[in-house]
């Protein structure tokens, strides 16, 4: 576990199958500031001129509305943690 500091506006968790089987996947689970989780969920080959997200509009409504925010995403890994995308 990363726990929640500061400097990165966000914690993760890896998630191991039961039993750390090497051949089954591993599962991190971050949540945080939206300012900080909603950049790593863009794509790098999306075009410069798309239109805003489904996220970024709701996420700007919400704040219009005085509300705070948070995001939480995954991904998925073969094998082991390495943590090397934490």
């Amino acid at each position: 576990m990363l726990e929640y500091s500061s400097e990165r506006k966000r914690m993760s968790v890896v998630v191991e199958p039961e039993g750390g089987e090497s051949d089954q996947n591993v599962l991190l689970v971050c949540k945080g500031a939206d300012s900080t989780v909603s950049p790593l969920l863009l794509r790098a080959d999306a075009p410069t001129n798309a239109p805003e997200s489904l996220l970024t509009t709701r996420l700007r409504e919400f704040g219009s509305e005085g509300l705070r925010t948070m995001c939480y995403a995954y991904r998925v890994r073969e094998g082991h943690c390495q943590c090397s995308f934490c």
